[in-house]
């Protein structure tokens, strides 16, 4: 998994399990705000804004999604995480 943040420790955003068919875990920071997702084209895919600030994880269903390769982008008020995801069929 090839995860970045500015300034801050590669390993804080987690997407289990990559590749990935039906649905995935993204493993989110605390103050989380919102979770999207882009296609290889930078399509937003999926959106989802955390209404629970305290929650760890985020299941995010992908079966419709096609094969390829995604940006999952994580939110918070200190800075944005990003991490790649990968469909297969």
């Amino acid at each position: 998994i090839n995860q970045t943040r500015s300034g801050m420790d590669q390993n804080t955003l987690k997407i289990v399990p990559n590749p990935a068919t039906e649905e995935i875990k993204v493993e989110v920071p605390e103050n989380t705000s919102s979770i999207q997702v882009y296609n290889s084209s930078g399509q937003g895919v999926f959106s989802l804004k955390v209404s629970d600030q305290n929650k760890h994880d985020e299941i995010i269903p992908t079966a419709s999604w096609p094969t390829g390769n995604y940006v999952v982008q994580v939110v918070t008020p200190t800075g944005n995480y990003s991490g790649s995801l990968s469909i297969v069929r």
